[in-house]
Formats: C-alpha cells, structure tokens, sequence
C-alpha cells in the first residue's frame, strides 16, 4: 500500500493484495484532494478486498454485452443516425468472428487490440477516432470493476494507409456542365413516367439543399403560388439500421432555413405535384409527401 503526494497537491492511492486463488491484484486512485480521503479511500478498498468484493467481478461478460452497455450511454443525447452510424461501425469491424464476437472481456489482452488496431490503420486513412470509440467501450468494463485496465491503455497508433486519390473527382459544375446536366436529365426524364427524376435531381442542382432535407420534403414545405416561391427546410431524412427511414429536424440551428426557387424549378415542381396527384387520386391514396417511388409508398 502506499500514498502519494502528486506535484499538484492532489493525492494518489494504490493498494495491492492477493486474493483467494492466489492472484495478485491491484487497485489506484488519484486525484484525491487530502490524505484524509486518500487514507479513508485506502481502507474501504482493503476490506472490500478481505470481504471478496472484487473477486464476484463478471469477468464472462462479453464483448457484445459490453459494447451494448457503453452505446445506451453514447446514445445520451444523440441523433437516432449518429448512434447508428458508430453502430454500424462496431458491427462491422469490431463484433465480426476473426476479431472479438462474443469474446470474453476478460480473455482480451493489449496484444490483440493492438493487432487489432494494426489491422484497421491498413485498410482504412483515417481510423484512430473508431479506436478511440473501441477502447471508451473498455472503460466502461474498468467503471464497473469488470476490468482492473483497459487493455488499449498505451497502445500505439501505426502510420494508416495513405488517402485514396479522389482528385478526379467533379466538386462543382461550372455553368456549361451545370446546363449539360440539366439538358441530359430532360432528354431522359421529362416524360410523365419518369418526371420525379427529373425534378428531383434539379431541385437538388439549383438550391444547394442536402439528399435527406429533398428527401424529407412535404408538399406543406414548398410555397409555389405568388411572385416569391420558396421550400421551408425543417427536417431531414436518415436511413438509420434496424429502424428504417427516419425523419428528424436539422442537425444545427442554421439548418432551419428557407431556400429560395427559380422560374423553372417552380414550374418544374408545379408540373410533378399535378402528376403525382393524378396518380394518388387513380388510387384513391391521399399523400403530403414529395417523393413517392412507382408503388406510391414512402419515401421516394
């Protein structure tokens, strides 16, 4: 046992013991304010050791119960998407067989997460903020005294594989590409079958508007009539697993906003609402909603 005075006036704790199967064992604590506490601290852990308190530690917990426990709390607070997404990123990365599916907590040691961590800085630029995700997952299990340490303490970060080449990539049109564009989409789409395509992709090419807040829009949302139409942009649409399409209000404040239309895209939209109401009424179907694929349902 032994207590220390840090550099800052604050006091550190470790206490160390040999439990019943003969193993050492270890607990620290630091930043306490005073050796009062520190010495208060240090004797309620020694009899929590002699009462057996920490040898009753779920050590069988798996990963996917762990990484379930750390997302309720991630989920605090966050977008239905954005929970999704890292979801998304432990299913497919982490919770996979060759790696760590239904392992035992206890059975992982700092030479497999590091194998591990090598393993995704070759295939992906840009990876030490999921690694970060992974190991919050692991002081989840050290806060709930199912670990003594976080097996990613004092890992280290190898050199990622360098960025793909997306130089070829368009980032913008220049106004002849931006009118070939449009030219191509009526040559294609401006038929009665195929209309929805073209207004689509227009309404995205001359407002600026993101695909989730075109895919969210409602007929309410977009003011056609009088000498200033414009959409009110108040929600957006995200595909989010395991509970389909959803739609959400705008991520920032700023995203509430109201988006100015041309002449023609007016008239464009004008001309899809009279096409798709001829094809909600033949089904006797009542719709507010813009974009509805050829079965009339739900999103587009």
């Amino acid at each position: 046992m032994s207590i220390t005075k840090q550099k800052n006036g604050t006091y550190s704790v470790r206490v160390s013991w040999t439990d019943k199967q003969g193993k050492r064992r270890e607990k620290n604590k630091k930043g306490l304010e005073n050796r009062t506490l520190a010495k208060h601290w240090e004797r309620k852990t020694l009899l929590d050791a002699e009462s057996g308190k920490f040898e009753t530690v779920n050590t069988y917990t798996t990963t996917n119960q762990l990484v379930e426990m750390w997302l309720k709390e991630y989920a605090r607070n966050k977008r239905a998407v954005t929970v999704s997404k890292v979801r998304r990123f432990f299913d497919m990365y982490v919770l996979v067989p060759e790696w760590f599916d239904n392992v035992e907590i206890g059975k992982i040691s700092r030479k497999s997460v590091q194998q591990w961590t090598d393993w995704l800085a070759s295939i992906h630029a840009t990876y030490k903020k999921q690694v970060t995700y992974f190991s919050k997952v692991f002081d989840v299990a050290v806060s709930y005294e199912l670990l003594e340490v976080n097996p990613f303490n004092n890992i280290r970060y190898p050199t990622a594989i360098s960025k793909p080449d997306r130089s070829y990539r368009v980032e913008l049109y220049d106004r002849p590409q931006l009118a070939a564009f449009i030219q191509a989409l009526q040559d294609k789409y401006d038929n009665d079958e195929q209309y929805h395509k073209y207004a689509y992709l227009r309404l995205l090419a001359f407002t600026g508007m993101r695909n989730g807040e075109v895919r969210a829009l409602e007929w309410s949302d977009i003011h056609l009539e009088g000498s200033d139409p414009c959409i009110d942009v108040n929600k957006t649409m995200s595909d989010v697993t395991g509970k389909g399409v959803v739609v959400n209000a705008p991520k920032t404040k700023a995203g509430n906003r109201t988006v100015k239309l041309d002449q023609i895209t007016t008239q464009v939209l004008r001309r899809w609402r009279v096409i798709q109401g001829k094809r909600l009424m033949s089904r006797g179907l009542p719709s507010n909603v813009v974009w509805t694929n050829q079965r009339l349902s739900w999103p587009y």
